[in-house]
């Protein structure tokens, strides 16, 4: 068996005996640090400097609860909370031009409107950065995806 089946019968079983609220919640978690351990790689692949300590294996979803969650809850219904979206937010740069970065989004927002992207604009003209990553919840409104 694979370890992704591995995991998803492990899941599963662990929250057949919690609320939904907190099955729902721990999916989160576990989708947010997966969308970080894959980050990190693709920024690393593409030579931009990046701490080897948050590449997996040494990075590992106990360390991003402890560094990106708070426990919340008592026994049986407690479960790991994201303290907040838009603490994710990194910047890196090439290895080989320390003038050349890019920057990683995460909104805190379900759908991404034009307000966010008008400040994240703004940020990376002010650092002088032309790339960034936004990861979003779901696809960006309809007139979010016009701003240029």
């Amino acid at each position: 068996q694979s370890t992704w089946g591995h995991f998803l019968s492990v899941y599963f079983f662990s929250c057949v005996f919690l609320s939904p609220t907190v099955c729902i919640m721990a999916a989160e978690v576990y989708r947010l640090f997966r969308v970080h351990c894959t980050l990190y790689e693709m920024l690393n692949d593409r030579g931009y400097l990046v701490d080897k300590q948050n590449l997996p294996p040494l990075f590992t979803l106990e360390r991003f609860k402890a560094e990106k969650c708070t426990l919340e809850g008592e026994g049986d219904q407690s479960s790991y909370i994201l303290n907040n979206r838009n603490n994710l937010w990194m910047i890196h740069w090439r290895k080989d031009d320390d003038k050349d970065g890019i920057f990683v989004f995460f909104p805190d927002e379900a759908k991404m409107g034009v307000k966010p992207i008008r400040t994240y604009h703004a940020k990376m003209l002010s650092e002088k950065i032309n790339r960034a990553i936004v990861v979003t919840q779901a696809a960006p409104t309809p007139f979010a995806k016009q701003v240029t």
